[in-house]
């Protein structure tokens, strides 16, 4: 988990959401903690057939232990614990052992998952951000200038100030060390960090830290490029000019232990992905199943899609219908569902206000008259692929990417479907699909009522330094013919750029109630 806070981020750590584990070339976590899975999962939150109410299942059993129980989709379950939103659109933690009964008296604005050690950070409506344990107690509120956190690994929390600078705090809410890095990502699968600073010339180095902050090694990014900034089974993979290698926690290439045995290369699957537990989830012929290292069927290659939920658990799809399966793909309880919800290990958790000054300014670094969080008009998916990683299934029917940098979800929209049917019937990539519009999501739901407006005043007394002037219809149009809409809705601020102005509609403006 990591939190990006600039443009200026995107480029450094633009791969690290999509490029982790795909196609048989990063490292898994097989042999860290959780099996590889970060937040342990052993119980699965899940819509049943045929219903519009969640329920949670637990995967050793199959068993329901929730049934029916939620309107809006519950979190993963980590440590017992796990939290969903209730109607007023804040939210409420649980525990497992009473799934129905709330442990918090008031509710949160916005939260992170609970660690495997029993901390979460929330905060509340108004409120800084605080530590609290599984009753609900609050450990420690901490600074107020913490603007952002995520959840703690190896018992620390990524955190983010007003200042955009990014630290670490204890599970008792103290600082780690000094909260004055670029970038930070979490101790997500081992304990350790890769931590950035800004050098000379747009370079940055890259720096391995242990959970006291002592440094491990220093890389520099002009020589090596971070595809995931995540250690796990003792490596990291790097891009090195056209080839990828693995360092080791003192910062030395060292072969990755991982490698793609040559009976799986030999079988020229069509796509393959190495699972945590180090098996691999392949495509023949259209069908997907998963093969051990010897490319011994475990999973039958008969499905539209396999996905790994923990070590010997895992969902497989047949028609529009989801199952429970077994590492030999035996039936687990025997549930239908037709949606589930898997783990997100970049959620963070903000504050309970914001400086409304900062987030604008902010916000509009993001883009001028002919850029938008590096992108520009006449851009194909060719030219933005780090956007989507290199599994077409994952966007059969999508015309979008998305990126998540903590309050602000950022879509890219093209003028086509992002992949489809290809030559014999097989899901590709459309390269040639041009980007047309870029959204820009802001999360507000945990701030004051009546803080979009403020918002809305802001950047609009301020978009002329960025090369646009108010038009008809509240839209905002340049010179190099693109243009802005602005609203919001439901506790989101929203910032629609496109990159032709004759394509721009107005964005509703409606308050919360």
């Amino acid at each position: 988990m990591r939190l990006l806070t600039r443009d200026t981020d995107m480029k450094h750590f633009i791969h690290a959401t999509v490029v982790a584990l795909l196609a048989l070339l990063a490292c898994a976590c097989s042999k860290s903690d959780n099996g590889g899975y970060p937040l342990g999962t052993k119980y699965l939150p899940v819509k049943l057939q045929g219903t519009d109410k969640w329920s949670i299942v637990d995967i050793t059993t199959g068993k329901l232990v929730a049934k029916n129980a939620f309107k809006n989709p519950p979190s993963s379950v980590v440590d017992d614990m796990f939290f969903v939103m209730n109607e007023a659109g804040t939210y409420d933690y649980y525990n497992i052992s009473a799934p129905t009964k709330p442990i918090n008296g008031t509710h949160y604005g916005s939260v992170t998952y609970f660690s495997t050690d029993g901390y979460a950070i929330a905060s509340v409506k108004g409120g800084p951000l605080t530590v609290i344990d599984k009753k609900g107690h609050t450990v420690k509120a901490l600074s107020n200038e913490i603007a952002e956190a995520t959840m703690f690994n190896h018992g620390r929390a990524v955190v983010r100030t007003d200042q955009n600078r990014c630290g670490y705090v204890t599970e008792q809410g103290d600082t780690a060390f000094s909260v004055d890095l670029d970038n930070a990502a979490a101790f997500l699968y081992d304990n350790v960090a890769i931590v950035t600073r800004e050098m000379q010339d747009s370079a940055y180095d890259i720096t391995g830290i242990d959970p006291d902050g002592k440094e491990l090694f220093s890389l520099s990014s002009t020589e090596y490029g971070v595809i995931t900034p995540y250690f796990c089974n003792g490596v990291m993979p790097l891009q090195k000019g056209d080839s990828v290698v693995c360092i080791d926690r003192s910062g030395k290439e060292v072969p990755n232990p991982d490698a793609v045995p040559d009976t799986i290369k030999n079988a020229r699957y069509q796509n393959g992905r190495l699972t945590n537990a180090g098996y691999y989830i392949v495509v023949k012929d259209g069908k997907t199943g998963m093969v051990d290292r010897n490319n011994q069927v475990m999973i039958p290659i008969k499905y539209k899609q396999v996905i790994d939920v923990s070590a010997d658990r895992y969902i497989v799809a047949a028609d529009s219908t989801y199952s429970l399966v077994d590492q030999n793909g035996k039936a687990v309880g025997g549930l239908k569902f037709e949606a589930f919800q898997m783990p997100n290990t970049d959620m963070s958790a903000q504050r309970g206000f914001i400086d409304v000054d900062l987030v604008a300014a902010n916000l509009m670094t993001m883009f001028n008259d002919t850029h938008v969080c590096g992108a520009q008009k006449g851009n194909t998916l060719m030219d933005l692929n780090n956007l989507v990683g290199s599994d077409p299934n994952a966007y059969m029917g999508i015309n979008y990417a998305q990126q998540q940098m903590g309050a602000l979800a950022i879509r890219y929209f093209f003028d086509r479907d992002i992949a489809s049917l290809g030559a014999g019937g097989l899901p590709q990539f459309n390269l040639d699909a041009k980007i047309s519009a870029v959204s820009m999501d802001y999360d507000l739901k945990q701030c004051a009522n009546g803080i979009e407006d403020e918002m809305l005043r802001k950047i609009s007394s301020a978009l002329g330094t960025n090369g646009f002037v108010l038009g008809d219809g509240g839209i905002f149009t340049s010179e190099a013919g693109t243009a802005i809409s602005m609203g919001y809705s439901d506790g989101i601020f929203k910032i629609a750029y496109f990159m032709n102005a004759a394509d721009a509609q107005p964005l509703p403006r409606q308050a919360r109630k």
